[in-house]
């Protein structure tokens, strides 16, 4: 099992340790159904589907905070700009982040936990 790691051009950020498990990465259809009052169900294929990656990253060190931080801001610019997320199995998917806000935590001995959810075009 890899390590996870984010990379955008020249750009790689491997991270110390994998996210806490299990991840959660609900698959999205695309799809909006009705049900009218006599019954019948309609549905509507209105985008596309779409893979979710939420993801906990706990023990990030305060050096890999900032580069973590640096990445987000500078290289992807938050929801800006598609990266590449390399699982822990190695697999790569073309991501973005899915909201322009990244959760840290720190705890009592300085490392931080961050928390993102990426979205994966299908």
């Amino acid at each position: 099992m890899a390590l996870i790691k984010f990379t955008s051009g020249a750009t790689v950020v491997t991270f110390e340790v994998n996210p806490d498990v299990p991840v959660e990465f609900p698959l999205e259809s695309g799809q909006v159904a009705t049900e009218t009052p006599g019954g019948d169900i309609y549905v509507y294929k209105k985008g596309a589907e779409r893979q979710r990656w939420f993801l906990s990253i706990p023990y990030v060190s305060a050096s890999k905070y900032t580069e973590v931080r640096n990445f987000i801001r500078d290289t992807i610019d938050y929801m800006r700009n598609t990266f590449t997320y390399t699982d822990p199995d190695s697999t790569e998917h073309t991501v973005r982040l899915a909201l322009p806000d990244v959760s840290w935590q720190q705890d009592i001995r300085g490392d931080y936990t961050l928390t993102l959810e990426l979205i994966e075009d299908l």
